[in-house]
């Protein structure tokens, strides 16, 4: 199957490739068999990401820690509404699928075109092509998806691409639509803004015209960052990816031990409580 995505929409092969690759491991971090899928069935350049360890390590660490947490999160909520934005080919609505769980992935239209052509259709699993900045995109989330369910709002690979005014709007846009929603959310750190020419998978996007490269755009100094943005928004819990699997990153590893590097390298995948203010 030929693919022609816009770069943006292009970084979801590299989370594809990254899982595809841990299933071939004999203990892998985890497992997703749609990977292998696609993998194979789409006609792609996956060999220019085969040294890129760190990244293969990294993403498959995220995905992990993001199973968990929502996995936990439906446990205790299991009426929920799941809104996975920035979906790509995330298959997690398969994987982790449940009786009372709606799922409603969200991204631009050229990547819902193929996702449509990859995954078969499964009750409680809904599509939405759209932007994630822009309002319009969940007003066409029917409401009965809505009313009397818990919000679970997911973004995996996303938001370092969006400047801070982007996500500023996005946040508040966010919080207005779904005042009470929990929001599961992976960011990176402030050091590695601007440099997306040295990023091991990243560089190699876009490789005759870098001017074209998605940009990282935003990175935080902690977890509790986005605190300051709103009143509405509070850390509930976060989980640093150096924490986990250590012997995955090789020499790099040694960040974990010293609060300077750890702080100035480690991303984190945080939990954050919506609880605006109802507007009369």
């Amino acid at each position: 199957m030929k693919v022609d995505l816009t770069p943006l929409p292009e970084t979801a092969l590299i989370t594809v490739w990254a899982k595809a690759v841990e299933n071939g491991r004999e203990n892998p971090i985890c497992r997703d068999p749609w990977a292998d899928k696609f993998v194979k069935e789409i006609d792609y350049d996956f060999d220019r990401f085969k040294k890129s360890k760190g990244s293969q390590a990294g993403v498959c660490i995220r995905t992990k820690l993001l199973d968990d947490a929502t996995v936990h999160y439906l446990y205790e909520h299991p009426k929920t509404t799941v809104i996975n934005l920035g979906a790509g080919l995330d298959s997690r609505g398969r994987r982790l699928a449940a009786a009372d769980v709606i799922w409603i992935d969200i991204d631009l239209p050229e990547m819902m075109v193929l996702r449509r052509q990859l995954f078969e259709d499964m009750p409680n699993h809904h599509i939405i092509d759209g932007s994630v900045l822009d309002d319009v995109t969940y007003a066409k989330i029917p409401p009965e998806y809505l009313v009397e369910r818990d919000i679970l709002i997911i973004a995996e690979g996303l938001l370092m691409y969006f400047d801070e005014g982007e996500l500023k709007s996005l946040f508040n846009l966010l919080t207005r639509r779904f005042p009470h929603a929990r929001m599961l959310f992976e960011v990176l750190p402030q050091s590695i803004i601007g440099k997306e020419k040295y990023h091991d998978t990243l560089s190699k996007i876009s490789v005759n015209n870098p001017e074209q490269r998605p940009k990282f755009k935003h990175g935080i100094d902690g977890p509790r960052f986005f605190e300051a943005w709103d009143p509405a928004l509070h850390l509930v819990e976060y989980w640093s990816l150096l924490d986990y699997y250590p012997s995955r990153f090789g020499v790099f590893r040694v960040m974990a031990f010293f609060a300077a590097l750890r702080k100035r390298f480690t991303s984190y995948i945080l939990s954050y409580q919506f609880d605006k203010m109802d507007e009369s």
